[in-house]
């Protein structure tokens, strides 16, 4: 039984997507800037993180058709990264 960090979803999500730093950064920055949009507002964090969300989603969209087609695990990895940090930056 092989272990999670030795599947095949597990390596093209992470180990060799090159460029998840770069969406984990850009998503909590992103965050952290809606945050301040969205400073008196009560529902803040919601709309933070959902902001984070689509532009994540968008951009990978965005990326596959008309950038690179690397791959749907690619795409999944970034976004995920992305809005992993968004969740820590706002909550």
């Amino acid at each position: 039984m092989e272990s999670l960090y030795q599947s095949v979803l597990f390596m093209k999500m992470i180990f060799l997507n090159q460029w998840l730093w770069a969406h984990v950064l850009l998503g909590g920055v992103a965050a952290k800037i809606f945050l301040e949009i969205f400073k008196y507002k009560p529902y803040k964090a919601q709309a933070s993180f959902t902001c984070v969300l689509g532009l994540a989603v968008a951009y990978e969209i965005f990326e596959y058709f008309f950038l690179t087609p690397v791959g749907i695990l690619d795409s999944c990895g970034d976004v995920l990264g992305a809005i992993l940090m968004a969740l820590i930056v706002v909550f």
